[in-house]
């Protein structure tokens, strides 16, 4: 079955027309306004998987950009590389690979030059690695569900003291399946559960990154703005509802479930599976846009 076949990168591909979709426009151009008075920009990804992100906001930039992006395995920066080669000579831009790692994008219609290199290093390790004071913006989309709420603290903490503009998309406050079912609601609170299940490094934000995010901007006298974010997932998008479903399949068996629990899950997901076969389930994901930069 096509939902056991699943790589990380083929998924964030999945996801990428979805993402685009779902961005709020309106904090998007509060962010782009922002730059105006700007010539040029220098740009930070982290967390930045195969590229999506930068492809997208690279395209809405009106100026002049170099772009560093953070990435922590060594697989997904070379496909980054390889994606975003391709995307700009399929748009007919001009491409120079400088090295393995940096490629120069040429625009001809908007004589725009972009230089994009990549970093193989974990976004935690970024004040260490790069001068962050000759950042414009740091931007990232769906990552810090992940972190604790004193991680995200100490990090912005050390964006905000370096004059540094923040922008996070598609941070994850939720979800609904349509039809509705029984069974539905007690899956997602498991799912979301294991978002902030206990590990090394302490309980991760999950569903409260958002109002984390906000708050703690806000404490640390950042100017904050917040719009809501939405993938609508049609009952047609059979590949995307699968990946889903396998995500949460692989959660939930995570997770100390009771022999109950365990025998609702199976039962719940094949009758899932089953109506995505028939196209009978569709699914909304519920997110917050987060745009701050320092007061």
């Amino acid at each position: 079955m096509r939902e056991k076949i699943i790589f990380e990168s083929d998924w964030l591909t999945e996801r990428y027309a979805f993402d685009v979709a779902a961005r709020n426009k309106m904090l998007e151009q509060r962010c782009l306004d922002f730059f105006t008075k700007k010539e040029k920009l220098f740009l930070l990804d982290v967390g930045s998987g195969t590229g999506n992100n930068t492809q997208y906001l690279m395209q809405q930039f009106p100026q002049n950009q170099e772009w560093i992006l953070v990435e922590q395995d060594a697989s997904l920066c070379e496909k980054s590389i390889a994606q975003l080669q391709q995307f700009a000579q399929q748009n007919n831009w001009q491409v120079q690979q400088i090295n393995p790692q940096k490629i120069q994008l040429y625009i001809p219609t908007s004589k725009k030059e972009i230089r994009i290199q990549t970093l193989n290093a974990s976004l935690l390790d970024i004040e260490k690695l790069l001068p962050l004071n000759e950042i414009d913006l740091i931007t990232n989309s769906a990552v810090f569900d992940l972190f604790t709420p004193q991680q995200f603290k100490q990090w912005i903490q050390a964006i905000l003291k370096s004059n540094t503009a923040f922008y996070a998309s598609l941070n994850y406050t939720g979800m609904q399946f349509f039809p509705s079912d029984a069974y539905h609601t007690e899956m997602i609170q498991l799912y979301e559960q294991h978002m902030q299940r206990e590990q090394q490094w302490g309980k991760g934000m999950g569903a409260d990154c958002a109002n984390i995010m906000e708050k703690t901007l806000t404490e640390q006298g950042a100017t904050t703005h917040s719009q809501t974010s939405i993938w609508q997932i049609p009952q047609n998008a059979e590949t995307m509802l699968y990946f889903i479903l396998h995500f949460m399949d692989e959660a939930l068996h995570e997770m100390p479930l009771t022999k109950s629990q365990t025998k609702m899950l199976k039962y719940w997901l094949q009758e899932k599976r089953t109506q995505v076969s028939k196209q009978e389930l569709g699914l909304e994901v519920y997110h917050q846009d987060i745009f701050a930069y320092p007061s």
